[in-house]
């Protein structure tokens, strides 16, 4: 006697079962398992995750703690987003380290879950873990909104960013943060499959049902929406403000060439708001749907959910390991430090070096808007008024001015380089030029008119933003 049976869709395939020892014609056929274009998604993604999970690691850990030492030169003292970066390490440094013990890989690895130790450590791991990352989005935020304050109103970010008022932002925003997520820590539990779970509370009492979705929703609007609404709200602005200002010193300078520096701080701005939206927001939307369609996020669930998870997680851990790479890319003074960094360079050699040739930095100047006074013809008196100032001080020297007239020409210049400071220069010989006598006789009265009394050679002295 035998009987057939069915194997998946291959129904032609049978075996043969003897009811007798007498049989001895018996055909085997082993297991087939069903496998999808789902199988090989997930087996992939588990290959890519095992890869990229160390690099992160490294990278996102090393990076940060770099920004951290980088900013502590006396280079960035006078920065006003300087606090916010060094927090914003913090964070960033705080989810990288925890984020690991939440992956499947790593719980498949060590044969346990190690968050799930103690109903306390449960509860404090995700603690931890959702401090550092809604602290981290909302850091970028006062970034950003530093930054519209020092493009839109230059004169007042020394006053709003202080270092009190930063200090306070920072202590506010991990207050907030730390108080929301203690409150929703009654919901992470060690479940009777011994794992932690974000979402461990009793799906089947709706008051609690209807609370976890209530602080779901907050905890979603603190993590990514609020957040990516006001960025998006105020990048715009930025970049069109520091368009319009680079179109009035082309007029100005009357250079046809493209702005390098508001190119490089627009494609730091948009880089930054894209980069948030395209890592966080999957994120935020994979424990939307986990609770709306009622499964963990990280238990076993249908494969399309598994593979939007596992990639939702690659993205925020990304988010978080590539913010040094992009100040590195964007900012010229930081790439300057972490050069000055590895090459052992000591700060006071290249600062005397540097303070030759550019004066030092105003109260009023920020790293996207710094303060060139150029010199074209006033009084002595405007003059003397302005080269009195406090920390500002004349690129020109005396002995310079005796053997190149050009020289005496002074140069009040905040925080540029040598190649900006010889641009200015051949502008003003331009000017210089085109303004002069046509007749030979007449420039040589005019310089005999210089050595008789120098102050009539003083220019006038007109500001505009770099």
């Amino acid at each position: 006697m035998t009987t057939l049976e069915s194997i998946g869709s291959l129904s032609n395939l049978s075996t043969f079962r003897c009811c007798n020892e007498s049989c001895a014609n018996t055909t085997e056929v082993p297991e087939i398992l069903k496998k999808n274009i789902y199988d090989d998604v997930l087996l992939g993604l588990q290959y890519i995750d095992i890869f990229l999970l160390p690099i992160c690691l490294i990278l996102g850990v090393g990076g940060n703690f770099i920004t951290l030492i980088v900013l502590n030169n006396k280079t960035f003292l006078n920065w006003t987003s300087k606090y916010f970066l060094v927090a914003l390490s913090l964070s960033d440094n705080l989810l990288l380290l925890t984020q690991p013990l939440n992956k499947p890989v790593v719980m498949n690895l060590f044969g346990r879950d190690y968050r799930a130790l103690s109903n306390l450590g449960c509860k404090l791991y995700f603690w931890f873990f959702k401090n550092g990352k809604m602290t981290s989005s909302w850091f970028v935020v006062c970034l950003c909104a530093e930054r519209f304050v020092a493009v839109k109103y230059p004169f007042k970010v020394k006053s709003l960013f202080c270092k009190r008022n930063s200090l306070i932002a920072i202590a506010a925003v991990y207050i907030v943060q730390g108080v929301y997520n203690g409150v929703w820590s009654w919901a992470h539990n060690i479940l009777e499959d011994g794992r932690c779970y974000p979402d461990g509370f009793d799906k089947n009492d709706p008051e609690a049902a209807i609370l976890f979705r209530n602080m779901l929703i907050v905890g979603c609007c603190l993590y990514s929406f609020f957040p990516i609404a006001i960025m998006v709200t105020l990048t715009p602005m930025i970049i069109s403000s520091l368009q319009l200002r680079a179109k009035k010193r082309q007029k100005m300078t009357r250079s046809q060439g493209k702005d390098i520096e508001i190119i490089r701080i627009t494609t730091m701005l948009l880089s930054i708001v894209i980069t948030y939206i395209v890592c966080v927001a999957p994120v935020t939307l994979l424990h939307m749907l986990s609770f709306f369609q009622g499964v963990k996020s990280f238990g076993n669930n249908p494969k399309p959910f598994l593979i939007f998870r596992n990639v939702s997680q690659m993205l925020e851990q990304l988010n978080y390991t590539i913010n040094f790479f992009v100040y590195l890319v964007s900012n010229r003074r930081f790439r300057g430090g972490v050069a000055e960094l590895f090459s052992l360079k000591k700060s006071s050699r290249s600062g005397s070096g540097s303070t030759s040739k550019t004066s030092t930095t105003t109260e009023n100047s920020t790293d996207t808007q710094d303060t060139i006074i150029i010199s074209i013809s006033t009084t002595p008196t405007a003059y003397n008024a302005v080269c009195n100032k406090k920390k500002t001080s004349t690129v020109s020297d005396k002995s310079s001015a005796e053997s190149d007239p050009d020289d005496s020409i002074p140069l009040i210049i905040t925080k540029t380089s040598s190649d900006y400071r010889n641009k200015l220069k051949a502008i003003l010989r331009k000017r210089k030029n085109i303004k002069s006598l046509s007749t030979a006789s007449n420039l040589k009265n005019k310089k005999q008119r210089t050595k008789d009394d120098p102050d009539d050679n003083i220019p006038l002295i007109n500001v505009y933003k770099k």
